[in-house]
């Protein structure tokens, strides 16, 4: 179930209205960009102060005859993406979600997460990545806002 914060619907020029009444505008330049090249957008997350509150906006068209003519999007709460993976915690497969700027959003509550006390990049480099995946590769498609997963091999230093 998504439960989300609540849904809406939004034309082209950005004017939103929610299911509680609520009306609003942003500015739609990057969401129907975005829209237009992949069929979705994701924000990066709210931040509000109460991490129960904390949340990512997920936008997807309304086409009439193949043509995009507005939006429908819904505020999804972070805690809910924590509280429904089921990982155990000392499962060895684990969430975190990183924004634009690579900083932790949210990580599973794991024993063997990495980047518990340092950033997303410090921690990358005790890890090996495959599919000729790099740091550097995952820095620019975080700043061109791609989506994406990595398979790791922490590579344990003694010394």
């Amino acid at each position: 179930m998504w439960n989300f914060l609540d849904v809406g619907i939004m034309d082209l020029n950005g004017n939103i209205i929610d299911n509680n009444g609520l009306k609003y505008t942003v500015n739609p330049d990057i969401i129907f960009k975005k829209l237009e090249e992949t069929g979705k957008y994701i924000s990066d997350v709210v931040i509000d102060g109460n991490k129960q509150l904390n949340q990512l906006t997920v936008v997807v068209p309304i086409y009439d005859n193949s043509k995009i003519i507005g939006a429908f999007l819904g505020r999804y709460p972070i805690s809910l993406i924590e509280k429904n993976t089921d990982l155990l915690e000392t499962s060895h497969l684990y969430f975190q979600i990183i924004d634009t700027t690579g900083e932790y959003i949210a990580r599973s509550k794991n024993k063997y997460v990495m980047g518990k006390s340092i950033s997303v990049w410090s921690e990358a480099k005790r890890y090996k990545f495959y599919n000729n995946t790099s740091v550097e590769q995952i820095m620019e498609n975080i700043k061109l806002k791609k989506s994406g997963n990595l398979i790791t091999k922490l590579l344990f230093l003694i010394g």
